[in-house]
């Protein structure tokens, strides 16, 4: 069984949730992949998953978004992140974030216009993370 899925479906999921609107935000326009963005989603989710640390927000090196973010070149401002691990398929992920409303806001949030979308598996568990942006 394959836990992950690619990028381009984790996008179409979240993009549908945000076309549909739910019970913490009326519809939002889709979000488009930043190279940048992609690149630090990649880097949180292998850490979070080769270190075994099932979600959250802080590096093993202690840097936080802001930090990854800046390291990775972005030009934007980040607006949030998303970290999940253990969930199947990037349908039941985004439902899982849609279901807490912290993390709805975030998917949710209507000035975000790019995103990075990431899940790594380690032994058939994937760890998954979402870093939401506004390009200037």
């Amino acid at each position: 069984m394959t836990v992950c899925s690619s990028k381009e479906d984790f996008l179409q999921e979240v993009n549908k949730a945000r076309a549909a609107g739910n019970t913490c935000s009326a519809p939002v326009l889709p979000l488009t992949i930043n190279a940048q963005l992609q690149s630090t989603a990649e880097a949180f989710a292998k850490e979070l998953a080769t270190n075994n640390i099932q979600a959250g927000h802080i590096g093993v090196d202690g840097s936080d978004l802001n930090t990854r973010v800046n390291r990775s070149g972005y030009t934007g401002f980040w607006t949030g992140e998303n970290t999940a691990a253990g969930t199947v398929g990037a349908q039941q992920t985004t439902q899982a974030f849609v279901d807490s409303k912290g993390h709805c806001q975030n998917l949710m949030m209507d000035i975000a216009t790019e995103v990075g979308l990431a899940c790594y598996e380690v032994k058939g568990r994937g760890y998954w993370v979402q870093v939401f942006g506004l390009q200037l």
